[in-house]
């Protein structure tokens, strides 16, 4: 379950990084 956990959150963090990518790309 904790593994779960953590691959969970580690795929939330890299979508977070890209939308942020994104987001800065676009205001560009």
């Amino acid at each position: 379950m904790e593994r779960l956990a953590l691959r969970w959150s580690n795929r939330a963090a890299e979508t977070r990084v890209l939308w942020s990518d994104e987001r800065m790309v676009n205001k560009l």
